[in-house]
C-alpha cells in the first residue's frame, strides 16, 4: 500500500505541476495587455485563479467550501494561516493579491508564478522594507485589486489563531480603508476537524515543502472551508484594529461568524 500511495503522490504531483503551468500560460495573455485593458485583465485574472485554485485543490484530494460572500475588490482582507493550501483556497473563492514571505520568490516554479500574479514579497525581519510593502499594497488597491495578508506572521505550531501583528495593518489604518476578515478551517470528508496525526494539511515544524507536499498527496481527502464576515473592521489605531480582527477570525474559525 505504501508503494501505491507513493506512486499516486508522484502522479498527482506531476498533474499539479502540469495544471499550474497550463494556467500560468493562460494567464500570460491578459497579463501582457494589462497596461491597455486593466479592467478586463483584472476580471480574467480572477477567473483564471478561481479555476486554478479549485483544480489544484482537486489534484491534492481536497475541495473548497465557501460560507458567506467574499468582498468585491478593491479590498483589504486578513485571515488565519494553516498551510500553503490556504492560498489555493483563497484564490479559488476571492482572487486576491497576496503579501507573502520573500522566501517564496526562490521556490521552483511557484516563485515565478507568484511574481507574475503581483504577489508583494516581504522580508518580515527587515523593518526597512515595510515602507516599500505599504506602497505596493496601496498601489494594488488603487489598481482595483483585493489585497490579502496573513497577520500571524507565519503558520502557528499550535493550530490556533494567534494574535495578529499590527505592522501589516498600518496601510489600512493610515488610509482608513475597511478590513475584511476570513476564517480558514480544514476537515476530513466526513466533517471532522483535522487535528493531531490526522492533520496532513497544516505545514508546521521543520518539514520541507516537498516533503510536506508528498505527505499531503499520499493522504486522504479533505475539505477546506473559507468563512467570510460581511462586516468589515475600520480603525485608525493599527493595534486596536489587529485585536478586533483577531477576535473576528477566531469567531469565524469556531463556526460562529456572521457568515455561517
Amino acid at each position: 500500500m505504501t508503494g501505491w500511495r507513493r506512486a499516486q503522490a508522484w502522479t498527482r504531483l506531476g498533474l499539479l505541476a502540469a495544471w499550474t503551468t497550463a494556467m500560468y500560460l493562460v494567464r500570460l495573455v491578459p497579463w501582457t495587455v494589462a497596461r491597455w485593458f486593466a479592467a478586463w485583465e483584472r476580471r480574467q485574472r480572477r477567473r483564471a485563479l478561481a479555476v486554478w485554485g479549485r483544480g489544484a485543490l482537486r489534484i491534492l484530494g481536497g475541495r473548497v467550501r465557501c460560507i458567506g460572500r467574499p468582498p468585491e475588490p478593491p479590498y483589504y482582507m486578513v485571515s488565519n494561516h494553516r498551510s500553503y493550501v490556504d492560498i489555493m483556497a483563497l484564490e479559488a473563492v476571492a482572487g486576491p493579491v497576496f503579501v507573502a514571505m520573500a522566501e517564496i520568490a526562490s521556490w521552483p516554479v511557484l516563485g515565478v508564478l507568484c511574481a507574475h500574479l503581483q504577489t508583494i514579497f516581504i522580508q518580515r525581519e527587515d523593518l526597512r522594507s515595510m515602507g516599500r510593502v505599504m506602497d505596493a499594497m496601496d498601489a494594488a488597491l488603487a489598481a482595483g485589486y483585493g489585497v490579502h495578508v496573513f497577520p500571524e506572521a507565519g503558520i502557528p505550531d499550535s493550530g490556533c489563531v494567534e494574535p495578529f501583528r499590527p505592522a501589516l495593518l498600518e496601510a489600512a489604518a493610515r488610509s482608513g480603508q475597511p478590513v475584511y476578515a476570513a476564517g480558514i478551517t480544514y476537515t476530513d470528508r466526513e466533517g471532522r476537524p483535522l487535528t493531531g496525526d490526522a492533520d496532513r494539511v497544516s505545514w508546521v515544524g521543520e518539514i520541507g515543502l516537498m516533503a510536506h507536499l508528498r505527505r499531503l498527496l499520499e493522504g486522504p481527502g479533505f475539505v477546506v472551508t473559507v468563512r467570510f464576515d460581511p462586516v468589515p473592521r475600520l480603525g485608525t489605531d493599527r493595534k486596536a484594529l489587529a485585536g478586533e480582527l483577531t477576535d473576528a477570525v477566531r469567531g469565524l474559525c469556531e463556526g460562529v461568524g456572521s457568515g455561517e
